[in-house]
């Protein structure tokens, strides 16, 4: 906590008595992300907190980049928006090696870190299942689409990046950067950042349909897994539903009957897969952000019993596949215990 003082990023308070003294206590500082006001404008708004009348061209310059408003014909500032974000004990302190605060300290960058306090600010779990896809999401294509003989299935692998117009190549991935009061390049420089560091992580699903636009996204569909800086955590609910349609898929092709080996092959091959209905006309993925370390609130466990239930759903379709195309595969899933770094 004294680097944190140190480098501004944490303020320490002073306490009114002695007692209050034996629990240090610490504020957050005031983000500012207003633009800088040139010399009129901060002229104008040092008039206004005197009192006095500011110049009024200068003055509405300055409540164009939101530092003055005026409310009944008067001038007045506006305050900084004060609201903070919430993060996990786990982010900032761990029981052993390097907190992710630490790791993204030691980057010697501050993007990364203002850019990991406005993701936990964007973030929600229990109604977009991380951070909402308008803001930030990842782009897959059907890779492989394969249908299961005759029966009216369809087995589909999915790899990173769309191609909308031939011309301008592929997208992996697209944002509203401005959400999150970074330029295009420092946002995404400062999100490789946060993967790397095992910050964020990709909760992948399918999408069903055609988007209707070059940057726009199907609402997800059925789970496939969890891929943290590029590779699959095979203990995420998620991934439950992905590597038994891979198995279902390894059977169906005579891949082998060892189900522990056809789960090793899964994992080396870190192959996105998901099994759908021969008449869905179009399959994609979108991956959803979130964080890593998470609160260990009500709200989080909730969460986990939702996308643990939505996993098991998904699995209950995938057997209704292997019986109705005449293969056996044993049931895999496992309901995992919800952590505050879960997943």
């Amino acid at each position: 906590m004294a680097v944190l003082v140190k480098r501004g990023l944490v303020g320490e308070l002073e306490a009114a008595t002695t007692r209050a003294r034996t629990k240090p206590r610490y504020e957050l500082p005031r983000m500012e992300n207003r633009p800088s006001l040139a010399v009129k404008e901060q002229a104008a708004v040092e008039a206004v907190r005197r009192g006095e009348n500011p110049d009024p061209q200068a003055a509405f310059r300055a409540a164009k980049k939101g530092w003055l408003k005026k409310i009944d014909g008067n001038w007045t500032e506006t305050p900084v928006n004060t609201t903070v974000a919430f993060v996990p004990n786990s982010f900032v302190r761990t029981a052993s090696g390097s907190s992710p605060l630490a790791r993204l300290l030691n980057a010697g960058e501050i993007n990364p870190l203002m850019l990991a306090m406005r993701l936990y600010l964007r973030q929600n779990l229990m109604e977009a299942r991380g951070v909402p896809v308008e803001d930030v999401r990842q782009h897959y294509h059907a890779d492989v689409s394969e249908q299961l003989e005759q029966h009216p299935y369809r087995f589909v692998t999915l790899a990173q990046g769309r191609t909308w117009d031939v011309e301008d190549g592929s997208f992996d991935k697209s944002a509203i950067s401005g959400r999150f009061n970074l330029e295009n390049a420092d946002f995404w420089r400062a999100l490789r950042v946060l993967e790397h560091s095992h910050v964020v992580e990709w909760a992948v699903y399918t999408a069903n349909g055609k988007p209707a636009g070059e940057y726009a996204t199907g609402r997800p569909a059925k789970p496939g897994a969890v891929v943290r800086n590029g590779v699959i955590q095979v203990p995420a609910p998620e991934s439950q539903a992905g590597r038994r349609a891979y198995a279902i898929f390894g059977a169906h092709e005579g891949l082998g009957a060892d189900l522990a080996e056809s789960m090793r092959h899964w994992q080396r091959a870190n192959v996105l897969c998901a099994i759908e209905h021969a008449s869905v006309p179009h399959t994609e993925g979108v991956g959803i952000l979130r964080m890593t370390h998470r609160a260990d609130t009500e709200n989080t466990r909730a969460w986990w019993r939702q996308i643990n239930a939505e996993s098991r759903e998904t699995g209950f379709f995938y057997s209704s596949v292997a019986e109705a195309i005449g293969v056996q595969v044993a049931d895999i899933s496992v309901t995992a215990a919800c952590t505050s770094t879960a997943a």
